[in-house]
């Protein structure tokens, strides 16, 4: 049995080393993934999102109409406006961005992006369940209390359910794993001690 190339050892070594090293506070580690939306009568969606790991904080969740590099881009750069919004995070703070290895995340003009951004991006392996294992959670939950749930009329419907979605989640929804605080609350740092 052959080995793996360099290349790949050196990034599922890089995704393991992240992902043992875990954040002690916000807009440290970000996870970035797409899922699809189908819109009855309309081509194929995608839904694009960004969650700080240490607050489940999403602080993107967005509907576009292709998976390419220029959707990873404007979803990072939401993602950015929205934690230096609320946290006044600066452009010189490196944060990890953990994703898969989707075309539209290792593109060229995704990698250039990264390079001038604050972003140290890590890839994980696929069906790596210490790696991907939130990431899926996530969208299960989106499918789940989302997604199913509802018809979308057209993508500008589907967009505002998908916004409302994403503030229940950060706002209304405790979660077991913050002590029952809401994302909202544990990336605010309100009434919030860690474990």
């Amino acid at each position: 049995m052959s080995r793996p190339p360099y290349r790949e050892l050196k990034v599922n070594h890089e995704a393991r080393k992240t992902h043992l090293l875990k954040p002690d506070g916000i807009n440290q580690l970000y996870l970035a993934a797409f899922t699809q939306l189908t819109i009855p009568g309309f081509r194929k969606h995608f839904i694009f999102f960004v969650m700080d790991y240490f607050s489940r904080y999403l602080l993107t969740l967005k509907l576009y109409r292709s998976m390419i590099a220029d959707t990873v881009i404007d979803g990072l750069e939401n993602a950015l406006e929205e934690a230096i919004q609320l946290s006044g995070i600066t452009m010189k703070q490196i944060i990890t961005l953990v994703t898969d290895n989707s075309p539209a995340l290792i593109a060229k003009k995704t990698f250039r992006y990264i390079e001038m951004s604050p972003f140290y991006h890590v890839q994980t392996r696929s069906h790596h369940p210490q790696t991907q294992g939130m990431v899926a959670r996530l969208i299960l939950t989106i499918k789940e209390e989302e997604i199913y749930l509802n018809h979308y009329h057209d993508p500008s419907d589907a967009q505002q359910k998908i916004e409302k979605f994403r503030q229940d989640y950060n706002h209304e929804r405790p979660h077991q794993a913050l002590q029952y605080k809401t994302p909202y609350m544990v990336y605010m740092g309100t009434e919030y001690e860690k474990r």
